[in-house]
């Protein structure tokens, strides 16, 4: 497998051009992908002032690291897309420094989210496993403050090597998308990169969430009436829900370049398909977390209702506002 296969995150754009390409197909193509980015931009900022607004979603212990994962997407939604979808329609011969720093826009965010999404599973089995520890040591501030930075130091490395061109680099191909490729005739550090920035979290993520659900749910049958397990258990199968959809997302580009490249190379469909599963993941994320969680019903619902209420009615007055007793905001995390 060369290196600028082996971590094919563009298909449609990363091959060389392609006699089978129907420039109407990809502009419809491109039309609907960011028709569903904007819509993907909008529910992620409803996701986000639920989290805000509604008590029930801030008591949670994720719900810090939930809406880093949220605000990662809407990046995705609103600059990385975009910033992928214009390389194929860029004139050719763009200055070399060009994809060296737009594609950061492209493979750091991704990374970031990629390991945004391992630091909440590796949190939620800390919390189900280690469950006196966990409230000790890793709700305090630095602790979080560590989960929150340590997907951007994975980035902050990505973007060294590719940079400085040190055995990676980020090249635009024949087809008009820059892609990260090896700097030399070696497929090693693409290969370690994409174990890193695919492989590895995504197995993390996967027997986190194997472990988690299967500990929780035995717990319930234990003590059915525990509200705190409920909560877990929800918030746990919304999260392992968004891994799935990450995982058909990822991956079947990989196999399809893996296991068919040529029959792949020949059919503008699939790739087009690929793609929009690859680009569709920020966009589509939220409506997983919508379904599958009553907190996020409730939390959307209850931002919707005040956004009804303010262009309906005007703003609230505020000397009106009588405020709750102090114990009434006494909260306890639930995990």
């Amino acid at each position: 497998m060369n290196s600028t296969s082996t971590n094919n995150s563009f298909p449609l754009a990363s091959r060389p051009p392609n006699p089978f390409v129907d420039p109407k197909s990809l502009l419809y193509f491109t039309v609907f992908l960011l028709l569903t980015n904007a819509f993907g931009t909008v529910a992620n900022i409803l996701l986000l002032l639920a989290i805000a607004i509604h008590r029930p979603l801030r008591k949670t212990v994720s719900h810090i690291l939930i809406a880093h994962c949220l605000v990662l997407d809407l990046a995705s939604t609103i600059v990385s897309v975009p910033a992928s979808v214009v390389q194929v329609y860029l004139p050719p011969h763009l200055p070399a420094y060009f994809c060296r720093y737009e594609g950061l826009l492209v493979y750091g965010v991704n990374m970031a989210i990629s390991w945004a999404t391992t630091v909440i599973a590796l949190q939620r089995l800390a919390a189900a496993l280690l469950h006196r520890h966990f409230k000790t040591f890793m709700t305090t501030r630095g602790f979080l403050r560590a989960m929150l930075l340590f997907p951007w130091l994975v980035t902050a490395i990505l973007v060294v090597f590719t940079t400085t061109e040190t055995g990676l680099k980020i090249a635009r191909l024949g087809a008009g998308n820059c892609v990260i490729v090896s700097a030399s005739n070696s497929s090693t550090p693409v290969f370690v990169y994409t174990v890193f920035s695919r492989y590895l979290p995504t197995v993390l993520d996967g027997v986190s969430y194997l472990v988690v659900l299967t500990k929780t749910c035995g717990d319930l049958r234990r003590r059915p009436g525990s509200h705190s397990l409920q909560r877990r258990l929800e918030l746990s199968r919304m999260l392992f829900l968004s891994f799935l959809w990450r995982c058909c997302t990822v991956y079947p580009s990989t196999v399809a370049i893996s296991f068919f490249p040529a029959e792949y190379a020949r059919n503008f469909a699939a790739q087009m398909a690929t793609a929009f599963l690859w680009f569709s993941f920020g966009a589509i994320d939220p409506i997983f977390f919508w379904a599958s969680s009553r907190l996020f019903q409730r939390g959307v619902k209850e931002v919707l209702s005040h956004g009804k209420r303010y262009f309906c009615c005007g703003a609230p007055d505020n000397r009106r506002i009588v405020p709750a007793p102090a114990s009434h905001y006494t909260t306890r995390h639930i995990t």
